[in-house]
């Protein structure tokens, strides 16, 4: 259940909506099989070269790390987000005090006008 929704399920569904599905079929369980084979091979040299000690301290780096840097992005992320949404309110703030002053402005230049005529 949880590779529902996976990249691969999806892409796999999309090419059975448009292509003959026993090709769709046929290639994606090559391509699962390729991929397995070929992580099994990398598995089995990797334990052929470092110890399973050393191989298992890598693992738990490896997923420490990419945990990290999920949650690290994340959180840049929503930062961003948040900062974003300050900066259009403080430019819908600043727009509208400059308009202020805008009007402000043409008002006075308008009874100066006024006051410079009737006297």
């Amino acid at each position: 259940m949880a590779e529902i929704g996976d990249k691969t399920f999806i892409l796999v569904m999309i090419y059975a909506a448009k292509f003959r599905w026993w090709i769709v079929l046929l290639l994606s369980s090559f391509a699962m099989s390729f991929m397995h084979s070929l992580s099994c091979g990398l598995g089995q040299i990797f334990v052929t070269f470092i110890p399973k000690l050393w191989t298992r301290i890598i693992a738990i780096a490896l997923f420490w790390l990419m945990g990290t840097h999920a949650i690290y992005s994340g959180v840049k992320e929503y930062r961003t987000r948040c900062i974003r949404k300050r900066q259009g309110k403080r430019e819908t703030d600043t727009s509208e005090s400059d308009e202020r002053a805008e009007i402000e402005e043409i008002i006075a230049e308008h009874e100066q006008e006024v006051a410079g005529a009737t006297a």
